[in-house]
């Protein structure tokens, strides 16, 4: 089983020489001299364990897992002191352009506080916040100094649109996750003052099914007492354990105050 263009490849007959991956090849016989792993209590589940080094964008490896090692954290800086900017607003796949770039999308229910946190990991408005919820309608595509590309996902959930629209975007979504190959991580939003709720397990499930790696970002912390934090994220790794395509670390962030931004940039640099 090997992991490839942030989807599951579990069939052994299977080669990625198509892949973007440093080393394409067959997903079963490598060498082991060739498998790395920090010293650590390993995962449980197979997603945490295939996913545990990645390399740079920039082509240099590290182990993953290691926030606030040195490297990560001038790659992070590096990375994120690039302009970001729009590029592409796509409201139906026909629309669709290719990027040269890995991609990483933000999802979660409408009003989760997306585009604030959007603002927040690049440091200047880059997407429009508004309190009515449903008010991003396409993906968005934002490049981030010719290096990455973070994408805007239309939230799901409470969205007062019409039901036409809400199909059109299905559609949409359902299309980039199924096809787009660069695309490397999902981070999934959760609103810290409500947790996971069941159209958000249903979305998670549904990742699974896809085999594309997802990641949990808790939203608005700085809302709910800092002594129930511990607790919260204790919770949601043990529901992650249910799903195969998640990553195993919650990172809990705070637009407001900047919270886990640092942790979030780390993260990202290391895909």
């Amino acid at each position: 089983m090997a992991i490839a263009n942030g989807r599951y490849y579990g069939d052994s007959a299977t080669h990625e020489s198509t892949t973007s991956r440093p080393y394409p090849g067959k997903s079963h016989d490598d060498h082991a001299d060739y498998v790395h792993l920090s010293i650590c209590k390993l995962p449980s589940w197979t997603s945490s364990v295939l996913d545990m080094e990645q390399p740079f964008i920039d082509g240099t490896t590290v182990v993953y897992n290691q926030t606030n090692d040195p490297k990560v954290v001038q790659a992070a800086k590096t990375l994120f002191k690039n302009p970001c900017t729009f590029v592409a607003g796509v409201p139906d796949m026909k629309f669709m352009r290719q990027f040269p770039f890995p991609e990483v999308a933000f999802w979660g229910r409408s009003n989760v506080g997306k585009s604030s946190l959007l603002n927040a990991l690049i440091g200047t408005t880059i997407a429009r916040t508004s309190n009515t919820p449903g008010r991003t309608q396409q993906l968005n595509f934002f490049n981030l100094g010719d290096r990455l590309m973070l994408v805007d996902m239309p939230g799901y959930g409470f969205a007062n649109v019409p039901l036409k629209l809400k199909y059109q975007w299905e559609d949409l979504i359902s299309a980039y996750l199924n096809e787009r190959d660069q695309l490397k991580r999902v981070f999934l939003l959760i609103d810290a003052r409500h947790g996971f709720k069941k159209n958000d397990i249903e979305i998670m499930t549904y990742l699974d099914e896809l085999g594309c790696i997802f990641q949990i970002l808790v939203t608005k912390s700085d809302k709910i007492p800092l002594a129930s934090h511990a607790n919260l994220k204790a919770t949601m790794e043990e529901e992650l354990t249910k799903h195969s395509a998640a990553r195993p670390e919650v990172i809990l962030t705070s637009a407001e105050r900047k919270m886990g931004i640092h942790e979030l940039q780390q993260h990202i640099v290391a895909l």
